[in-house]
């Protein structure tokens, strides 16, 4: 019931990367992508969401 997600991606995905693929830690997911148009003054970020059981939590909970 553990997800995480990722958003603000660039279109280019590795071969490998699918939904529902299992990844490893370390494995690239992908690269971070061009801001949307209303974070367009920001620099390239990555929006990164911990979902268990579909709620948001905070995601530093679940890194050393």
């Amino acid at each position: 019931n553990l997800k995480s997600v990722y958003q603000n991606l660039s279109p280019q995905l590795p071969d490998d990367i699918e939904v529902g693929a299992k990844v490893e830690e370390g494995q690239v997911l992908g690269g971070v992508g061009e801001s949307c148009l209303i974070e367009c003054e920001l620099p390239s970020h990555l929006h990164f969401e911990v979902l268990v059981n579909d709620k948001a939590c905070n995601p530093m909970g679940y890194f050393d």
